[in-house]
């Protein structure tokens, strides 16, 4: 004969399953966050280094993300599999136009930095405007070529 739990043992044992499901879609959240946070990442990169040298290979991605080869194959296959960008094996990497509005919208939220006025300064031809730089630009490193003043 087996013993039931008692209410006490229940209620513990019902307390216990909604925090890990509690933590369990905290979780997910997260990943699914950062899944997109590395999408954003790629295709930058790619969107970068197809600007400057007219296509985006993998070892060209490796370098430019930090990452192994295998690390970057992996990536693109999900961004492929979302409909980001479009592959074929030994082939350059590109963006769809699921992949370009992505990188339009990242590039919206990112800023390299900002111009500014005098508050006292009204909105006209010769009014001097200020560059502030963001410190904390995310893609400032490897990037010169594509902001150098020419």
């Amino acid at each position: 004969m087996t013993r039931q739990p008692s209410s006490r043992t229940r209620s513990r044992r019902q307390k216990l399953a909604r925090a890990a499901e509690v933590q369990a879609s905290a979780l997910r959240r997260t990943r699914r966050e950062h899944a997109m946070e590395t999408a954003q990442d790629y295709v930058e990169a790619i969107a970068d280094l197809s600007r400057v040298h007219g296509e985006a290979r993998a070892v060209d991605l490796a370098r430019r993300l930090g990452v192994s080869h295998v690390t970057v194959i992996r990536a693109v296959s999900r961004l492929q599999r979302d409909g980001f960008v479009s592959s074929r094996p030994y082939r350059s990497i590109f963006l769809t136009e699921k992949g370009t509005r992505l990188y339009q919208a990242v590039c919206e939220l990112d800023l390299e930095g900002i111009v500014a006025k005098r508050m006292s300064d009204p909105y006209a031809k010769g009014t001097r405007w200020f560059e502030i730089l963001n410190r904390d630009y995310s893609q400032k490193v490897g990037r010169s070529e594509l902001f150098e003043r020419g």
